[in-house]
């Protein structure tokens, strides 16, 4: 009866071993989620779920999650290191700001135009962490702008089609989802301090999970796209 416990915890450690769950928020980290797994995808039993930003951080805290794409050094920096979780840069970007062509704008937005139109972001869950980034990273108190979550990626683009909300968007990943009849113009804001941002692959440390180690050394060694290779102009 030892012997045969013994081999099933074994097997149940090798099955074990080619399991990874990776935690996503959005549909631009899920399109990056993508392209880093699919290469992986017959050696790795992957479990994929969408969540919050804040829920997918907790989660890979908890080891609920054995990594997830976050997005990051945007309007504040979360200091990953200190909570002992490891971070590998899978894109960089800058943001733009999708508004209708309905609407009289010129080739850029300014900070005081923000403040006259209300402004929506997309997350699946009740989530203020974007909220947060985008405001920082104006870098000046804007308390007056309104900045209010919904609950569908479908939901966003549709409000802003119609001239009903102005949202904030990956400049090169949007280009992927935009379609040439969306009636969305996405333009650079003016005078912003800080646009730029990443988005890093977010583990603990001391996660031992061989299919974590084979995708971060994956994540490492893939040759970075170029933005032709990625996406499509803007």
């Amino acid at each position: 009866m030892v012997s045969d416990t013994s081999q099933n915890i074994m097997r149940f450690d090798q099955l074990e071993r080619h399991n990874l769950k990776v935690g996503y928020f959005s549909p631009f980290d899920a399109l990056l989620l993508k392209r880093l797994i699919f290469d992986l995808a017959n050696e790795i039993d992957f479990i994929v779920v969408e969540e919050g930003i804040e829920h997918v951080i907790t989660d890979v805290l908890m080891n609920d999650l054995d990594c997830a794409i976050v997005m990051d050094d945007y309007g504040f920096n979360q200091n990953f290191s200190a909570m002992g979780l490891g971070t590998q840069a899978l894109h960089t970007d800058r943001m733009v700001i999708g508004v209708s062509e309905r609407l009289p704008f010129s080739d850029t937005i300014t900070i005081d135009q923000l403040k006259n139109q209300p402004i929506i972001y997309y997350s699946n869950e009740e989530s203020t962490y974007l909220k947060k980034a985008f405001t920082a990273s104006l870098g000046t108190k804007l308390t007056s702008l309104s900045i209010q979550r919904v609950d569908s990626f479908e939901q966003m683009q549709m409000k802003v089609a119609l001239g009903q909300a102005l949202s904030f968007y990956p400049r090169q990943l949007i280009s992927v989802y935009d379609q040439p009849d969306s009636h969305i113009r996405y333009l650079p804001l003016k005078d912003a301090m800080h646009q730029e941002f990443s988005f890093n692959l977010l583990y603990r440390n001391d996660n031992l999970n061989p299919a974590l180690k084979q995708l971060i050394r994956h994540a490492q060694q893939s040759k970075k796209p170029t933005d032709e290779q990625l996406i499509k102009p803007v």
